[in-house]
């Protein structure tokens, strides 16, 4: 299915659904471009999604648009301004152009309270008007045993008139309260996830230092990989800069530490021989991950575009 990828950032999108033919992945972010670069071929486009036209898009005659558009208007961290926050322009545009360039389907990812929000009801209204069906749903990839939680609504629109077969297809993937698995071997323990080379002793920088761990003890979400039950917090793109609500600490060597990137990466579904390029920081790592995808759940509603129909 020819795909194009708007606000791309490393590519979780590609990573996820690797059956997809992604014709371009467009993101403004120059750090996201080479992390994904590091790791795919293809045509990755630093460019303003808000002033972007339809003449641009045009030739790729993309069957499927997938957006996951800045969360910062629909967050209480970002004051909840909607579309009074200029960050929802590049969405704003790409919806209009989506209506007169009219691709098969549609995905917009985001956080819970999107759904709500004036620029979804906007959304919504000029897809139907363009003659889309639409379903939004949300899900965690905890339904589905992986240890991180990352609660994220998803709203796909398809184009109408659709075969039902490949209604049904959707319906199988999309309906609240499904949540199909193609990998019922799923891990499920953290321990999987967890870098066994990484001590306080080479690691210092990872540890919180006492003073921090006393102030903050009871507001910072913990996790101790010896619980079978252990399972992460949102990883979020001020992991590594924010203590409170960005992210787990790990309990390891007498004390509370963040988790490495490479081990948010395996917790957001990553595989292992996914590149996460040396020269850039940590905390620019955290920062490209915080705003990336959960796989797993990406995976599994996205499995209606494996249809043949």
């Amino acid at each position: 299915m020819r795909t194009l990828e708007f606000f791309a950032g490393i590519g979780g999108l590609k990573a996820a659904c690797p059956w997809l033919d992604v014709q371009a992945a467009m993101d403004i972010d120059r750090d996201a471009k080479c992390v994904y670069t590091s790791n795919f071929a293809g045509n990755y486009i630093c460019c303003e999604l808000a002033t972007i036209r339809a003449n641009q898009l045009a030739d790729y005659q993309a069957d499927l648009w997938w957006l996951s558009p800045p969360c910062t208007p629909f967050t209480q961290k970002g004051k909840r301004k909607d579309n009074a926050d200029l960050r929802t322009e590049a969405l704003g545009n790409l919806i209009q152009l989506a209506s007169q360039l009219r691709p098969q389907f549609l995905v917009i990812e985001n956080v819970p309270g999107f759904e709500l929000s004036e620029t979804c009801n906007q959304t919504l209204r000029i897809l139907e008007q363009s003659g889309y069906g639409t379903q939004i749903c949300k899900r965690c990839p905890t339904q589905i045993g992986w240890p991180n939680r990352r609660r994220r609504v998803y709203l796909l629109a398809w184009k109408n008139p659709i075969s039902e077969k490949l209604y049904q297809h959707i319906l199988k993937s999309w309906s609240e309260g499904s949540y199909p698995t193609s990998s019922p071997t799923l891990p499920r323990s953290l321990l999987e996830f967890l870098d066994p080379t990484i001590t306080r002793q080479r690691n210092p920088e990872l540890w919180l230092d006492h003073q921090t761990t006393e102030r903050y003890h009871q507001s910072i979400d913990r996790v101790n990989p010896g619980d079978a039950n252990a399972t992460t917090a949102c990883f979020g793109s001020s992991y590594g800069k924010a203590l409170n609500r960005s992210g787990s600490y790990l309990w390891q060597d007498e004390g509370y530490r963040l988790f490495s990137p490479r081990e948010v990466a395996n917790l957001l579904g990553f595989p292992s021989r996914f590149v996460l390029p040396d020269h850039l920081p940590d905390r620019r790592l955290w920062h490209l991950l915080g705003n990336s995808l959960s796989l797993p759940s990406v995976r599994e509603l996205m499995l209606f575009t494996l249809t043949n129909d």
